[in-house]
């Protein structure tokens, strides 16, 4: 039997001027195997890096988010 632990990022743009670039950071837990982290959707495409320090980087690119909408990453 696995547990699952669901790790979901909302986001959104509340300036005035469309977004190109978002980058979000996090520290995860240390107890927990963040290499079997899966990500399910994620409303653009990221790049998804984890440090040696246990930092969780979110890199969403030329996404020319408009201040309008809301962003949506979830996983596993």
């Amino acid at each position: 039997d696995t547990d699952y632990i669901e790790y979901t990022i909302h986001f959104q743009n509340t300036g005035t001027d469309t977004a190109h670039n978002v980058v979000i950071s996090d520290f995860l837990d240390p107890s927990l195997d963040w290499s079997t982290m899966t990500p399910l959707a994620s409303s653009n495409d990221v790049q998804i890096n984890i440090e040696p320090s246990g930092e969780v980087i979110f890199k969403f690119e030329n996404i020319m988010f408009d201040f309008k909408f809301l962003m949506l990453f979830s996983g596993t």
